[in-house]
């Protein structure tokens, strides 16, 4: 077997140099601001949820279902098709802004008029209050998501790190207050309000871009297809997660929905950090290294080992110390969240060949394989989930990740081809974090049983040093040179292995 620290196909020094350089800026932005978001988020979440029953969570998280798609998967498939297009005079970005309003204007609408039957299926007259006002909040979506493409055409990191961070602190700082009133269940939708007015007034700041209509049928139709493939793809791949919603509200109550989306909370606050950061850097890098052959797999190979090295050890062993977190973090009313968030810990190990494949498939223009593939994951994760009728929501969650799994494998091994690098060499380069993490978790595992009687903050502290430490001296003793050349890519230059 091809030694995993010794790449087999080598990098002209040239463009390694270059990809290292532009990678290293982007994710060391990129991740403080998931840290510093993320983490702040994290505590606003816990704060408002000592005061908000999961029933509450449930019915904001159904009611801004559909709405999401667009705010979220929509707008990000708009500034990408931007940055893609490459062209940014006033009337290209008035003419994408005009194309991508009216196909808000239109869900916007629908959003309203269907919010009736939403609220029957769901038996909830608060779905009804909350849904059409999710609806209005799109209307703003098309502006953010030109001046946020102006943003990350520049690869301006750090100004996008100020405005999450200060968008993050005070809609979080305004729904706690909220959460402390009268009003308490207008607190999640305040927060997302506050938080939206907060960034598009700091996109302003930074890129002076005013919206104006301008309709070019070439440009729009251009835009419109790009536009709706990217948006679909992107659409296709969460939509896994939030049909699971829709499904567990149905199959179950709307409190098991309040449960998930806590669940969610928490391994979002860990994902994060890996995930966004990595994922929000393809498009901008991939298009600096477009035809180069060489940097687009310096590309691929950087992003997915880094995502590796941090990932697998991370939702490992949170799956591990879940009992003791949720009940040190989360009211009594919370306690169901401790199976669904184990099952949900161990569906994230397939982050290295899952959530990457979308990205690295569109970026490099790959759009057909991208749906075919996308497409193929969503499929066989609802038959799993229809398949699930009878399990518990932690089983249903679990169930689903087989399939998913296999189809991520897949894409993997269509990625590979199109690099030109071999299959084996590549798993192979992602093996020392699978065995550091092994055996990790069996540390993990054992010191926990043997600390069983000790309260949950000391054994939860000791578990979580003793998990880092075999992790990074594993990895320091055993695979030294594998790990520093993933420390490279983070910094950016050459390290001597020792």
């Amino acid at each position: 077997m091809t030694n995993p620290e010794t790449p087999e196909q080598d990098v002209p020094p040239s463009a390694a140099a270059r990809v290292r350089s532009m990678l290293r800026t982007a994710v060391l932005w990129s991740t403080l601001n998931f840290i510093f978001s993320n983490g702040s988020s994290i505590v606003i979440f816990l704060i408002i949820a000592a005061q908000l029953p999961p029933h509450i969570f449930g019915v904001i998280a159904l009611a801004a279902i559909a709405a999401d798609f667009v705010a979220v998967e929509g707008r990000y498939a708009a500034m990408d098709v931007i940055i893609q297009a490459g062209r940014y005079d006033e009337k290209s970005l008035r003419s994408a802004f005009t194309s991508f309003l009216g196909i808000v204007s239109i869900i916007a609408i629908g959003l309203i008029a269907f919010t009736p039957y939403a609220s029957a299926a769901y038996h909830e007259p608060l779905v009804a209050t909350f849904m059409p006002l999710f609806g209005l909040m799109l209307l703003p979506v098309p502006w953010i998501a030109v001046m946020d493409a102006l943003m990350m055409r520049d690869l301006r990191y750090k100004q996008a790190t100020q405005r999450s961070i200060a968008a993050t602190l005070i809609s979080g700082a305004v729904g706690i207050a909220v959460a402390f009133s009268p009003w308490m269940i207008w607190a999640l939708f305040v927060q997302r309000l506050i938080g939206m007015i907060v960034q598009t007034a700091l996109l302003y700041r930074f890129t002076r871009w005013l919206p104006g209509i301008s309709f070019q049928m070439a440009t729009a139709i251009d835009f419109a297809k790009r536009f709706l493939a990217l948006w679909l793809i992107n659409t296709l791949i969460v939509s896994i997660g939030r049909v699971t919603l829709l499904v567990f509200g149905l199959r179950y109550d709307i409190a098991t929905v309040g449960l998930l989306r806590a669940t969610n909370r928490i391994t979002e606050a860990v994902q994060g950090p890996v995930i966004a950061p990595l994922q929000g850097v393809w498009f901008p890098l991939m298009s600096k290294v477009k035809g180069d052959l060489a940097g687009q797999r310096e590309v691929y190979n950087s992003i997915l080992r880094t995502a590796t090295v941090i990932s697998l050890p991370a939702f490992a062993g949170l799956a591990l110390v879940a009992p003791d977190l949720v009940s040190l973090v989360l009211p009594t009313e919370y306690t169901g969240v401790t199976p669904i968030l184990q099952a949900s810990s161990l569906t994230m190990l397939l982050i290295p060949v899952l959530w990457f494949n979308n990205a690295a498939m569109t970026s490099m223009g790959m759009n057909r394989l991208a749906l075919g593939y996308t497409i193929a994951l969503v499929a066989s994760s609802f038959v799993a989930l229809y398949l699930s009728d009878g399990a518990t929501a932690a089983q249903a969650i679990l169930i689903m990740s087989i399939p998913t799994g296999i189809v991520g494998l897949a894409g993997n091994v269509l990625l590979n081809i199109r690099l030109g690098q071999p299959n084996l060499t590549y798993y192979a380069g992602l093996l020392p974090a699978v065995l550091a993490t092994a055996v990790m978790s069996a540390a993990v595992a054992a010191i926990a049983h043997l600390l069983t009687g000790w309260g949950a903050f000391p054994r939860l502290v000791v578990c979580g040093l003793t998990g880092a430490t075999v992790y990074a001296g594993w990895l320091l003793t055993v695979h030294r040179a594998w790990f520093m050349n993933c420390v490279q890519m983070l910094i950016g230059r050459r390290l001597a292995a020792a």
